[in-house]
């Protein structure tokens, strides 16, 4: 094996999280309740989406309920301004709709109850909204209390391709670990990021080498890397999807090879997404 290091430098781009000691904030408003349940269930869900995100380890949360410090406008324009000075995010949530059903089979019976929720959010430094997206948890209960509970409840493990998606983190190639030299293909590698931005095994990170084209700095992606062990609060041990050999080649030259996470796929997800 051949194990190299390197001096790295981290790279910032919109919408990312750069692999820096400070995680981003976001402020999480009180819910609003646009069906006819009662507003202890908006209360639930507003709860699990606190608990998924904080679940992450990327973000720093902050509940609107449990807010300490200067007063907050009421006006939405207003209070998103406020927010801007001290939170990198505002999500907004709305509970829209709650169906249940009683379902018989040869086995038994239960209830099945579907809950439709909407998220939206900003960046409250601009008033810009960034991304609103539609979900649909579907659970199941013995009775049809039980069942809707658990619809509200399951909301939070929406959360985490969330965050992937809105909340991606960077760094860079820090030093490869196991090389084929006859092959020349790089097998494993280490990354400059870890648990201290949520990083957990299996992560997936796409490789991008920052060269020039036509004398323009540009991006080019060049592998694909999927964690094996976090090693740190800052370095990770990934094997090589893709792209091996340019990994190699470019590393050898001195370029810079910065890694973008990117989310699963997670077939249970649903919704519209803007």
């Amino acid at each position: 094996m051949k194990k190299l290091l390197t001096l790295v430098t981290v790279f910032m781009m919109a919408v990312c999280a750069s692999a820096q000691d400070e995680q981003l904030t976001i402020f999480v408003e009180k819910f609003v309740n646009n069906s006819s349940q009662k507003d202890i269930l908006v209360r639930n869900l507003h709860e699990a989406i606190i608990s998924g995100l904080s679940g992450t380890g990327r973000l720093i949360v902050i509940d609107a309920g449990n807010y300490v410090g200067k007063p907050l406008p009421k006006e939405r324009r207003d209070r998103v301004k406020a927010l801007g000075e001290k939170f990198d995010y505002f999500l907004e949530g709305t509970l829209n709709s709650v169906t249940s059903k009683h379902v018989s089979t040869k086995n038994g019976s239960y209830y099945s109850a579907t809950s439709n929720f909407t998220l939206i959010l900003t960046d409250p430094h601009t008033g810009i909204e960034k991304v609103r997206k539609v979900y649909s948890s579907e659970s199941t209960g013995g009775t049809d209390e039980e069942a809707i509970l658990e619809s509200v409840t399951s909301a939070s493990g929406y959360m985490k391709r969330f965050v992937e998606d809105n909340f991606k983190v960077e760094a860079v190639v820090k030093g490869l670990d196991d090389v084929d030299l006859k092959k020349n293909v790089v097998k494993t590698c280490y990354v400059s990021i870890g648990e201290d931005m949520g990083i957990a095994k299996g992560q997936i990170f796409e490789v991008f080498a920052n060269i020039e084209v036509l004398g323009e700095p540009v991006r080019k992606k060049v592998a694909e890397l999927k964690c094996d062990e976090v090693l740190s609060g800052t370095m990770s041990h990934c094997s090589v999807k893709s792209g091996g050999d340019l990994i190699k080649k470019y590393f050898d030259e001195g370029i810079t090879l910065t890694v973008i996470s990117r989310a699963r796929k997670q077939s249970i997800l649903s919704g519209i997404g803007l």
